[in-house]
């Protein structure tokens, strides 16, 4: 709406120059005056849209779902690659294989990895031998510098001579790997969570110390957590049906995208313990609480990972009602979830800082009281 906005002044000022030009004391343009004034009037109004627009777009809510939708989007393009590619390496290929059936690809310039062309690197891999795999060790957003180890590929016991084919393993692993000095939050979810976070410390942090556009952040980081989980328990080709009937590529592409939204996660519920926001906290443990039934076995094994490292951080807050009752639920769901090792520590923390309840203490003595 900007651009069409300051596209249409732009072009209305070009078409009042050229009436403005054509005006002779023999030629007066009676229509293009006419039409240039009520080009002018509907101008008037645009203004006044572009204003409001524009302190709309400015509220922390409208940028938050803003970065949403665009993560939600640079997501759908990335699962093309993961649900073509593998996790692991296979099996037949020993971690101890000899260098001479391996062939080390290094990067010859520097910027972000945007994409990944799957078509080329199978078509590389298996014009060396059918039990070749390449394995790419970095993912979508990862900074690469010049010289820096961008693949390895491992050539089977009947594949061809590897030295003779480096060259274009090489060059087919650096054609397909597209690098580029700036992120492109289109093709790369991990920079909206990134731009998420920027938001949410320095509105949780102590240089700004507002809660609501953090806490709206944490909701937001909630929402595409429950939707990425959703879609992770589905098999492959239930969530991309129209493609299920191809084949994975013999490439091998870690997906860390659900670890760097934990990350932003437990970086948030780092952050509240420094302002002492427990509103920003409070919301953390009700997003892993209200998530974690629907979450895979890896992400329910970080999401008790991040509950553990937080709980050593909650000593520098008070026992509000909200942190109270949030842990409460927390254990309860983890309970149920027959995870009783981590609802221990999470009902021990609570009933440590339940016995200060009604005791004065500074905040550098607050939560020592099981200690």
């Amino acid at each position: 709406m900007n651009q069409v906005a300051f596209g249409f002044f732009a072009g209305l000022a070009l078409y009042a120059l050229i009436v403005v030009a054509t005006t002779t004391p023999v030629h007066s343009p009676v229509l293009g005056g006419a039409l240039a004034l009520l080009l002018t009037a509907v101008s008037l109004y645009l203004l006044l849209l572009l204003l409001y627009t524009t302190v709309n777009q400015m509220l922390p809510e409208e940028i938050a779902r803003a970065i949403h939708d665009r993560i939600l989007a640079a997501r759908r393009h990335q699962l093309d690659i993961v649900h073509r590619t593998r996790r692991t390496a296979r099996s037949t290929h020993s971690t101890d294989a000899s260098d001479a059936a391996r062939t080390r690809v290094y990067a010859d310039h520097h910027g972000f990895l945007l994409d990944v062309d799957v078509d080329r690197l199978e078509a590389a891999a298996l014009a060396v031998g059918e039990e070749t795999e390449i394995v790419l060790l970095h993912s979508i957003g990862q900074f690469v510098a010049y010289g820096d180890l961008l693949a390895e590929i491992k050539v089977g016991p009947h594949g061809a001579d590897a030295e003779s084919q480096k060259q274009k393993l090489n060059d087919a692993v650096c054609a397909s790997l597209r690098l580029e000095r700036q992120r492109n939050l289109k093709v790369d979810p991990a920079y909206g969570i990134e731009q998420l976070a920027n938001i949410a410390w320095t509105s949780i942090s102590t240089s700004k110390s507002s809660p609501a556009p953090g806490i709206q952040v944490i909701r937001v980081l909630r929402d595409v957590l429950a939707r990425w989980a959703a879609d992770e328990m589905r098999t492959p080709a239930a969530a991309d049906a129209p493609d299920a009937s191809r084949r994975v590529a013999p490439v091998v592409y870690e997906d860390n995208t659900h670890d760097r939204l934990m990350d932003t996660l437990e970086s948030l519920a780092v952050v509240s313990t420094e302002s002492m926001q427990h509103q920003s906290f409070t919301e953390v443990l009700h997003a892993i609480t209200t998530t974690y039934d629907r979450l895979p076995a890896a992400l329910r094994q970080r999401a008790e990972d991040l509950v553990r490292r937080a709980l050593t951080g909650l000593g520098d807050h008070v026992l509000t009602a909200d942190i109270d009752a949030s842990m409460t639920e927390l254990a309860r769901t983890l309970t149920a979830a027959g995870r009783s090792e981590t609802a221990h520590a999470v009902r021990t923390a609570q009933t440590e800082m339940r016995a200060e309840v009604g005791t004065l203490r500074s905040r550098s003595n607050r939560g020592s009281a099981g200690a």
